[in-house]
């Protein structure tokens, strides 16, 4: 049981270390007129939606009559 969660962790730690790599050796595509990278979109409406939820007023400045 420890082996297989000894091998989960560096499988964790070499995907994330591929993703860092990717990014930072500029390998990923960051121009405008370029298609969008596997679940860009899916990201950035999930970023989107809490950046909203979190700016969202908790009370009514105006209440409702």
């Amino acid at each position: 049981m420890g082996k297989f969660v000894f091998g989960i962790i560096i499988g964790m730690l070499l995907i994330c270390g591929g993703v860092y790599f990717y990014f930072s050796l500029g390998i990923a595509p960051v121009a405008s007129a370029a298609e969008a990278m596997p679940f860009e979109k899916r990201l950035v409406r999930m970023a989107l939606h809490k950046r909203v939820e979190k700016e969202m007023p908790k009370n009514m400045p105006i209440q409702v009559d």
